[in-house]
């Protein structure tokens, strides 16, 4: 019996569809309170007084950043702190000076959301406006005021990355390209917004709150509160989408807490969509300028260039690796013998950054890639041959690029083919061709990736025998709309030979396990399901350890097939439901050690662009991805197709725009530029398997569509104009700017 491969519908999506679920704003406690926070209308100015004598008989808390910081230790969001960075953490409450529209200034609370929403407009801030700072070129001018005097620069990390010998590349290259590119800052947008509900129980923290892993999330708020983690118990409920945007502790969380301890209710904050675009970290915001050295066939030979990431105001979450994670993975899938980039980590008086689907990969992929596109114009060489004389063999892997990153097992020549194959990209080309000379403005814009499956810090699961002969097994993962639930149960029914709903996959609990990590970076079902299947082998060999006790027969002589324990001749010996009567408590705990894997795909898009709009609409969106081992094509094929209106999104609509003083040009989720399923395209997404060292052989595609279809989708808007795109930016008004210019140089 084998159900890994089966297009098993999620039946815990059924609940969701049907409005059954519980998300954050559904859990109902008893006598709650609300939270609602004051947050400033400037981009930079320090805080001369806060009025709340207007309010001070009607809030039951006034929360200021004194009162935070002496209750927490200062009370400082996390930061990841890398070599040679200068960071600036964020705290929970501005103290003498705002840095950012929308940042938290101070805190009320009452008895209902309203009464708490009106009381914010009674609280007057006093304050004195600062020059703003929002261009990176402009933080990092010499003449520039500073953000952060603490550090004497706007500039958060300056560094470098090399290896290889890059000065012989490009003294011997034939040719050298350059270009300076740039992906735009974005909001994620979750469908759900940010929530949490805080109970002090008088030696605990209980936190309910919509997250991507209640383990990261406790790891995220403990440091924050300077608690341990027996303080600190964090549940997820139902959670409407994140995207990244999930997986931190927030100013808010901090608030919510601190609330609870002193008023001992329970504490409920909601955002509103409009807090969301302006306090939820934004995604992207960075550029490059890259030199491509090659050879006159196209061989590359090195790459060298710059990379600078817009933080925003503080060094937050991961965000102090933003920019030299995307330099690592510059030479993408590509044979490069040698490369070198400064990285720069910049402030600016902006919302801070932090990881939005992909993280780093999309604008890696965006960057290297149309370096590509450039190479392949220059030299007049197909797109796809340019990229196939290019790419790491497999006799070469495992492959680790002169910056560092290992590249595991993968054929990217056997992939790139076979997408070239099924796709058939020489009529494409063919057709293309034709509809240019019939005057259309047409292009197909091509991309092959690397998308690296975060899997280094592991994941836990326990599996345990339940009454019934029912396998439970508690993942430290948090999902969110991809399914977790079935992919597990499929992976562990076949470890048993029993029907997946036979299995019970829980999770969304500090409590059920000792430890565990989440769902982010193309992980989940690759190492979190290495971890169920090793604690499943684990809990089979004990029970065979039992039974062999039980019935007097050597353990080596029995096996488990269809949910019976049986002989090795076939004999009936026990069911598992049998096995359970007597020994209810058998468990078995794992944490799966890993190391981060690749990915491998191509994309292949159609573009048209009406020259008299500058709309561009995409015809056709082809994408070949390396599942490894696809475990549910049901539920593997739409984690592509969403990737990729991600990227739709992105490339068309989307957009975070701040004004020279500082201020989001965004009121509403319509201004964000959110794309809806009328927008939305038919995507051809077929899934390739080049099985993983894991246990199961798969790999994660959670972020192949954002990856893979950023620069496929320019790509093809580029060869619909005939004009260059370095940005990722193309709403009709700038392409038509775009065209517009080419029309006066030619003209």
């Amino acid at each position: 019996m084998t159900s890994v491969g089966k297009p098993i519908k999620a039946a815990e999506f059924l609940r969701l569809i049907k409005g059954e679920g519980t998300y954050i704003d559904d859990i109902r406690k008893d006598s709650p309170l609300f939270l609602k926070v004051i947050r400033s209308p400037y981009a930079h100015a320090r805080i001369k007084d806060i009025d709340f004598s207007a309010v001070s008989d009607k809030s039951l808390l006034l929360v200021t950043s004194k009162l935070v910081s002496d209750k927490f230790s200062g009370a400082m969001l996390p930061a990841l702190q890398i070599p040679q960075a200068k960071n600036v953490k964020m705290p929970t409450l501005a103290t003498d000076k705002v840095n950012f529209v929308g940042q938290p200034v101070a805190a009320v609370v009452a008895r209902d959301r309203y009464e708490a929403e009106d009381l914010l407009e009674l609280v007057s801030v006093d304050y004195d406006p600062l020059g703003p700072i929002v261009d990176p070129d402009q933080a990092m001018s010499p003449n520039s005021s500073v953000i952060h005097e603490s550090i004497g620069t706007n500039i958060g990390l300056d560094t470098k990355l090399s290896g290889g010998d890059i000065h012989s590349a490009f003294s011997s290259a034939d040719i050298v390209v350059e270009d300076t590119l740039r992906c735009h800052r974005i909001s994620p947008n979750p469908i759900e917004t940010r929530g949490i509900i805080a109970q002090w129980d008088g030696t605990a923290f209980n936190v309910w709150v919509s997250c991507q892993g209640v383990f990261q999330l406790r790891q995220s708020l403990r440091e924050a509160l300077g608690v341990s983690d027996n303080q600190l118990r964090v549940y997820q409920p139902d959670v409407g989408g994140a995207f990244g945007a999930k997986s931190p502790a927030y100013p808010e969380y901090v608030l919510a807490c601190y609330a609870s301890m002193a008023l001992q209710r329970p504490i409920k904050w909601i955002e509103t969509r409009s807090e969301h675009l302006i306090a939820t970290y934004h995604g992207r915001s960075a550029s490059a300028q890259i030199s491509l050295a090659a050879k006159r066939d196209g061989t590359i030979l090195g790459i060298k260039g710059t990379v600078i990431a817009d933080l925003g105001a503080y060094s937050y979450v991961i965000n102090p690796r933003y920019s030299s994670f995307i330099a690592q993975q510059l030479t993408g899938p590509y044979r490069t013998p040698a490369a070198e980039f400064r990285v720069l980590n910049v402030f600016t008086n902006k919302v801070p950054t932090g990881p939005y689907r992909g993280a780093g990969r999309p604008e890696a992929a965006f960057f290297y890639e149309r370096m590509m596109d450039l190479l392949s114009d220059e030299l007049k060489i197909d797109p796809l041959e340019i990229r196939a004389r290019n790419l790491v063999r497999i006799s070469e892997m495992p492959y680790k690029t002169p910056l560092g990153l290992n590249l595991d097992p993968e054929d990217y020549h056997l992939i790139l083919s076979k997408a070239g194959s099924i796709f058939d990209y020489p009529k494409l080309r063919y057709d293309i061709e034709k509809e240019r000379r019939n005057g259309k403005s047409v292009g197909l814009g091509l991309s092959t990736y690397i998308e690296q499956n975060n899997t280094m810090f592991g994941e836990s699961a326990t599996a345990r025998l339940r009454e019934g002969g029912i396998i439970e097994v508690a993942t430290g993962l948090g999902p969110h709309g991809q399914g977790h639930q079935t992919i597990l149960s499929q992976l562990v029914s076949d470890e048993f030979g029993i029907e997946p709903d036979k299995v019970l996959i829980t999770f969304g609990s500090t409590e059920s396990l000792a430890r565990g990590v989440g769902t982010y970076g193309s992980r989940s079902a690759v190492i979190g399901g290495a971890a169920a299947i090793q604690a499943s082998r684990e809990l089979k060999l004990k029970m065979l350890q039992e039974c062999s006790k039980l019935v007097n027969i050597p353990q080596s002589d029995l096996k488990i097939e269809g949910g019976i324990i049986v002989t090795a001749s076939g004999r009936t010996i026990q069911t598992l439901s049998e096995l359970a009567e007597k020994n209810p408590n058998l468990e078995s705990a794992a944490f799966a050690e890993g190391t981060n894997i690749i990915s491998f795909g191509v994309h292949i898009v159609k573009a048209e662009v009406d020259r008299e709009t500058g709309k561009a609409v995409i015809s056709k969106y082809m994408a070949l991805d390396d599942a490894g081992r696809v475990i549910n094509p049901l539920l593997t094929e739409p984690q592509v197709v969403g990737g990729v209106m991600q990227a739709l999104g992105e490339v068309l609509y989307e957009e975070i725009v701040y004004a020279a003083d500082g201020q989001p040009l965004v009121g509403s989720i319509g201004d964000a530029g959110v794309p809806t399923a009328v927008e939305g395209i038919d995507v051809q997404s077929v899934l390739f398997e080049y099985p993983s060292k894991y246990p199961h052989g798969a790999r994660g595609v959670g972020e192949a569509g954002s990856i893979g279809g950023l620069p496929a989708i320019v790509s093809a808007i580029d060869k619909a104009m005939g004009q260059r795109m370095n940005s990722t930016m193309a709403k009709p008004e700038n392409l038509f700017e775009i065209m517009q210019r080419s029309n006066l140089k030619t003209g």
